[in-house]
């Protein structure tokens, strides 16, 4: 087995290279977006030759740190998309091993910390337990978002107002109505982007309790020390009671009473102030499930009751499905969780608690883009039309992933053939409602309506890219769409693209589309190729002849009904029989053709035909693709001429029934031979039986009208004459034996046939003179050659053929020596019989 090494690229930062020569193939590791520490990404393995796909055997991957927790498979020749977690930290970088038929590379994989957004979160104002006024919180920096794009998250009271001061921004929060002092962390986030980590505070929230205080000795001083701070003294009453009001700050469980009494003794003793010890929790989400491209992020933010980041122990979340959040430290105090992906039918939010060693707890809802669709139906009744008739019902509707209708904005109907028709949409109905007219689509006898939903715009920053790259013969073509966070394309998008070193900027059409279409590159693929817009950005590859991702810009969603545009009633039958007249003998066929039309005059194929015949036999007729109906038909034995009826008629009086006529008649001869007997009628008296033997047959090659004949005869003549010398009678007696070689030309028809043709004749013969009872002459020889033309008719009968024939042989004798001379042929007419072969 060949051994194929390769090389490893990685993506974004390539922190090693090693080229494996043996064969030219390289492997290179594609991040589509950037890998975040803690977070989940996805990779492309690209694996090529000689800038050509290697398709076939999925690459093993291994990697130290991280995991890869999925694989979609080979997505397009050469290219497979594995699902990698990154480690909870980013160094050391981890080191992928790819193995690929035997050969291994390897390669580091550099990741980027989450960072922490620029600016600073304070808080203006000391805020106290049970306040009715809110506390202010000012947020500074560059580049902040409009107030309206900031998302603020507080464990407990209420977000009263969010507003724009300058350059700066400002929250006003009112706390909640417990009356201990405590720490409550409030963070905010940037909602132009998925990149974007929160901004963080804590707000020390002071409590004034009064202490009720009680001693022994009334008239005593008491003084409470709470972390160094004094509060009194104060004197107590008659009764030993005495109430102090002190300050306490978050954190301050434990105060310390110092008391003197009339003698001016001193005693210090310790008093709990009570509280929550368990600190707080809050988190942020950044993102909603269920949109392509997008995996919802959970910030959060633990302190300890002092205030200070949470030390020790994470935080666990668990989700309200029972999956355990994965916890990421990104700072003191500061997680990022992460849930698995929610099946495709959820359409109820997540809930997901967290609590801090069980002392915090809070809840965060995660949201589902529960209405977005996910597919388009599309229904048509009936879907098998009568061409009589071809009318449908038509609707159309978006459905969910859960299958819940979801609306029709944008959803529109069309067919290849026929005609749609809007209906009007009654009483608010989740569906598009339409009528289809075939009368377009009755040749064809099918039709498919088409429906097609484009997702509306969306607003505000993009959150991810769909991005396509398809490698022609004569152009690379990228495209690229960016979406809102739920997944709406943003139509004033700009792109910057970025391709084997240089960079394009391209805009987005109407429809949030980016399309850039450069020619073949001269450098060797694959090529790497990189689109970004706002914060967020995608690669792929391009191999010359290949695409990767969404390389149409075609709707987003589509379905399809098929139409049966079936045949109507039956209107006109058509029977024949190919051939029209059919020669018989063993083996004869003929095939009977049925068609039935419509009033369109279209095929009728669902009709059941029944085929008889007045004598023969006639097969099932079967249909054929062209909508005839064929069946074969075979005469009976015995029968080799005549006319046949042959019926087609529907089954339970479909259609009416409808006859055709099929002539038998003999087959074409090879050839024949036959007899002949007729008698010769000629000049001076001339007159004989005449018998003849013929055979004739067609010419190969040439027209089958065109036959040759040969032929042999016989008859006898007698004359008289006076001899010269002594003027007495000699009879002359002449046998002759004509031999005949020529052709003719025959048509039949039916069993009927006619010909005319001419033989050349050479006649040899025997003449005998007779002088009373002497013979004083005798001899043989040949009379010089004549000719035969002839005309004839005839009637077949099975394989023979009885005829009758006409002509005039042209013969004379020259021989005086012989003592005959003149013509000894004449008009002949004969009786045969003939055998056809």
């Amino acid at each position: 087995m060949v051994r194929r090494w390769a090389r490893l690229v990685g993506a974004l930062v390539m922190s090693s290279t090693i080229a494996l020569p043996a064969l030219g193939a390289e492997l290179r590791l594609v991040p589509e977006e950037e890998v975040v520490v803690g977070r989940d990404a996805t990779l492309l393995i690209v694996v090529s030759d000689e800038g050509r796909p290697l398709a076939g055997e999925a690459p093993v991957i291994e990697v130290d740190r991280g995991s890869v927790s999925g694989r979609d498979g080979e997505i397009a020749p050469g290219v497979w998309r594995v699902r990698y977690r990154a480690p909870e930290t980013s160094a050391p970088p981890p080191r992928f091993v790819l193995s690929v038929e035997g050969g291994r590379a390897s390669t580091t994989l550099d990741l980027r910390s989450a960072t922490a957004p620029e600016g600073r979160l304070t808080v203006k104002e000391t805020a106290y337990a049970g306040q009715t006024t809110p506390v202010l919180l000012r947020l500074e920096g560059p580049d902040l978002p409009p107030a309206e794009l900031l998302e603020v998250a507080a464990p407990e009271g209420e977000i009263v107002l969010v507003r724009a001061a300058g350059d700066a921004r400002e929250i006003e929060w009112l706390p909640g109505p417990e009356p201990f002092p405590r720490a409550v962390p409030i963070g905010i986030r940037d909602g132009r982007g998925p990149q974007a980590s929160p901004w963080w505070t804590v707000v020390p929230v002071r409590a004034r309790p009064r202490l009720p205080l009680r001693t022994d000795d009334p008239g005593s001083q008491v003084t409470v020390f709470v972390s160094g701070r004094r509060y009194g003294p104060v004197t107590t009453g008659s009764d030993g009671m005495a109430q102090v009001t002190a300050e306490v700050r978050p954190g301050e469980t434990t105060a310390e009473v110092l008391t003197v009494d009339s003698l001016g003794n001193e005693r210090r003793s310790p008093l709990s102030l009570g509280g929550e010890l368990g600190g707080a929790i809050v988190g942020l989400v950044s993102g909603v499930q269920g949109v392509q491209g997008i995996t919802p992020v959970v910030h959060l933010h633990a302190v300890e009751s002092s205030g200070r980041p949470l030390k020790g122990a994470a935080p666990t979340c668990t989700s309200s499905l029972g999956h355990e959040a994965r916890i990421v430290s990104t700072g003191p105090g500061i997680y990022e969780a992460s849930l698995p992906s929610l099946p495709s039918d959820a359409f109820f939010d997540v809930r997901l608690d967290c609590t801090v060693d069980q002392r915090a707890r809070t809840s965060l809802r995660i949201p589902v883009e529960a209405t977005r669709p996910a597919r388009v139906v599309v229904q048509a009744f009936p879907e098998e039309l009568s061409a009589d008739l071809p009318v449908a019902q038509l609707q159309a509707y978006l459905e969910s992933s859960s299958g819940t209708r979801v609306g029709i904005e944008a959803l529109s109907l069309a067919a290849d053939l026929g005609e749609i028709v809007a209906l009007p949409n009654e009483g608010g109905a989740a569906a598009l409602r339409a009528e289809y007219r075939g009368e377009a689509a009755v040749a064809a006898g099918r039709d498919t309506v088409h429906a097609a939903w484009d997702r509306p715009l969306g607003s505000g920053p993009p959150w991810t890219v769909t991005l396509g790259t398809l490698g022609g013969p004569e152009a690379l073509v990228i495209t690229a769409q960016a979406a809102d966070v739920h997944g709406l394309p943003l139509a004033g998008a700009t792109f910057e693209v970025t391709l084997d070193g240089q960079t394009y900027i391209v805009a987005a059409d109407d429809r949030g589309w980016a399309r850039l279409g450069l020619p073949p590159l001269d450098t060797q693929g694959p090529w790497d190729v990189r689109v970004q817009t706002g914060e967020v950005s995608r690669r792929s590859i391009v191999f010359s002849g290949g695409s990767v991702g969404r390389t149409s810009t075609g709707a987003d969603l589509s379905g399809s009904v098929d139409l049966v545009v079936a045949s109507g009633r039956v209107r006109q039958v058509l029977v024949t029989t190919e051939p029209r007249v059919l020669p018989t003998g063993s083996g004869s066929q003929a095939r009977v053709l049925v068609r039935l039309e419509d009033a369109q005059g279209q095929p009728v194929t669902d009709a059941q035909i029944e085929l008889v015949s007045d004598s023969g036999v006639v097969t099932r007729p079967k249909l054929r693709g062209d909508g005839t109906w064929e069946a074969t038909y075979a005469p009976p034995p015995g029968q080799p001429t005549g006319t046949v009826q042959i019926t087609a008629e529907g089954r339970n009086g479909s259609f009416a029934a409808t006859t055709t006529v099929l002539e038998l008649v003999p087959r074409p001869t090879r050839g024949s031979v036959g007899l002949g007997l007729g008698y010769l009628v000629g000049n001076r008296g001339l007159s004989s039986p005449f018998l003849q033997l013929q055979g004739r047959g067609p010419v190969p090659g040439l027209s089958s009208a065109l036959h040759g004949v040969l032929g042999m005869g016989f008859y006898s003549v007698t004359a008289t004459t006076q001899d010269l010398v002594t003027a007495e009678e000699i009879q002359l007696e002449l046998d002759l034996l004509p031999l005949e070689l020529g052709a003719m030309i025959r048509q039949d028809r039916g069993a009927r046939g006619a010909w005319l043709g001419s033989t050349l004749v050479v006649a040899p013969f025997r003449l005998v003179g007779r002088f009373g009872d002497l013979v004083p002459a005798r001899g043989i020889g040949v009379a010089p050659p004549g000719f035969h033309p002839f005309t004839g008719a005839g009637w077949r009968v099975g394989s023979s053929e009885l005829q009758i024939e006409a002509g005039y042989t042209v013969l004379s004798m020259s021989s005086e020596d012989l003592g005959w001379q003149g013509a000894v042929g004449g008009f002949v007419v004969t009786l045969g019989y003939t055998l056809h072969l």
